[in-house]
């Protein structure tokens, strides 16, 4: 969008969309799959990060993963604690956090926008003040 338009404004309005879609549990927990690298073994770790959950719930599968090799998995709540944050991509995936994965988009976004001037807090400015679409946003959504 943003190569075609070269307007904040029209790719936010696509965020506003999707972050919409997202709410509305529209979006199937299956696209929101997280796919990391695992660089060490899940007891190295000192930070208990959203991968380190996903560790842990491949142990109590009764399986482990090695350096190097992929985890994937949905983030169902960030704020809690252990293994229960996350379900591995085979698992029963109905539910996913909301609110992370917002926070997620809005910092894509802003990977994108950063060069123009548009950070974090202007994006989340322009969703909350906007209703009104850009006709580029629309048509291109």
């Amino acid at each position: 969008m943003f190569d075609e338009t070269r307007s904040p404004e029209a790719v936010s309005d696509v965020l506003r969309r999707r972050l919409r879609e997202l709410r509305e549990h529209e979006v199937d927990a299956g696209e929101l799959i997280v796919d990391n690298r695992v660089s060490k073994d899940v007891d190295d770790y000192s930070m208990e990060t959203l991968t380190v959950a996903a560790l842990k719930r491949v142990q109590i599968q009764g399986d482990s993963l090695s350096p190097g090799q992929q985890v994937r998995y949905v983030v169902v709540d960030a704020d809690a604690h252990g293994a229960v944050r996350v379900r591995l991509e085979f698992e029963d995936l109905g539910r996913y956090d909301t609110a992370w994965y917002e926070d997620a988009a809005v910092r894509a976004v802003e990977s994108v926008l950063a060069p123009v001037g548009w950070r974090e807090g202007e994006i989340r400015q322009y969703l909350s003040e906007t209703t009104d679409e850009t006709l580029a946003g629309f048509v291109e959504g």
